[in-house]
């Protein structure tokens, strides 16, 4: 098992290990390269092609070797979760024509996106992975992960025409900093990158199979807003059962008992001794990482060998 070291980080990915022993024997559908070679990587987000979090993870991962085309939303589609659009037209448009690494918008949903990506833009040339982000802000826990675009984006790729491993990257935010555009964040992105892009490479290092990850597996990650020397470690992990920053709905002026009116949204704050999982660790400063298993269908051989294969993991 290999090690990942930058910044006072060490990752052991074990991840490769999990693919022969894990019983995901399935036939994958074919790739150019795989897992040897120069990987092709389709970039996608939530917040429009335009927002800094793909920008900076374009440039990490171009910088890294792979080549990346990038199909994504065309404006903000944060929120959206697994939405699909299920008629009509989607205006789809190169915005930048730049060789191996074209970027390309999609007038619609990230899913969306993800699924043009794939059947359209690269039906002759498929990707060996989907990265999703970096995300402006956390998604951490069950119940902003469900809803979150960035999210949905990758799992849409895991399930989509055979499966494609998809990685998800989110960039927590302060609400301190609200009033200052959020500089922390913005100063990670570019970090969140550049481990994004360790990351595959101790992937692909260890591939076997020619797949990256197990059929339908997805690794969401949340990286923390600071410098890379502050981060603590890497914790491989669970969703934790509430977010630490959630929408929450209020009824001031009585709408639901009139049966018509307003309700508002804003957001809120997890009560720090609530944390857990993937909350916590990212709350410790801790880059957090949890496996997802998009087959639905309960089959936990899969799931614990990888986790044992992560067991080494460390800071």
């Amino acid at each position: 098992m290999r090690a990942l070291r930058r910044s006072g980080l060490a990752v052991a990915v074990g991840v490769a290990i999990s693919i022969v022993s894990s019983g995901a024997t399935e036939a994958q559908p074919e790739r150019q390269n795989g897992c040897a070679g120069p990987l092709h990587i389709m970039l996608t987000n939530d917040d429009g092609y335009a927002a800094a979090g793909i920008g900076a993870m374009r440039q990490a991962l171009i910088a890294a070797g792979y080549r990346v085309t990038t199909v994504a939303p065309l404006v903000d589609q944060s929120g959206k979760g697994g939405s699909l659009t299920t008629g009509g037209r989607l205006a789809v448009k190169r915005q930048v024509d730049d060789g191996d690494n074209d970027v390309w918008s999609v007038a619609g949903t990230p899913v969306d996106s993800v699924r043009v990506g794939l059947s359209e833009v690269l039906a002759n040339d498929p990707p060996d992975l989907v990265v999703s982000g970096s995300n402006f802000g956390q998604n951490t826990g069950r119940t902003v992960a469900s809803s979150s675009g960035t999210v949905g984006a990758a799992y849409a790729a895991t399930t989509f025409n055979g499966g494609f491993p998809a990685i998800d990257v989110s960039v927590e935010i302060n609400l301190g900093e609200a009033r200052t555009g959020f500089p922390s964040t913005l100063a990670a992105f570019p970090e969140a990158g550049a481990f994004t892009a360790r990351l595959v490479r101790e992937l692909q290092h260890d591939c076997r199979g020619g797949s990256l990850l197990p059929r339908f597996f997805q690794l969401h990650i949340n990286y923390p807003a600071r410098p890379a020397a502050n981060i603590v470690g890497v914790e491989v992990t669970d969703l934790g059962t509430v977010a630490s920053l959630d929408i929450g709905y209020t009824d001031p002026n009585g709408a639901i008992a009139a049966g018509e009116g307003n309700v508002f949204l804003a957001p809120v704050v997890t009560d720090p001794s609530q944390f857990e999982g993937d909350v916590l660790a990212l709350s410790q400063g801790k880059i957090a990482i949890v496996v997802f298993d998009g087959d639905m269908t309960a089959r936990p051989g899969p799931a614990n060998k990888l986790r044992e294969a992560l067991k080494d993991l460390s800071p």
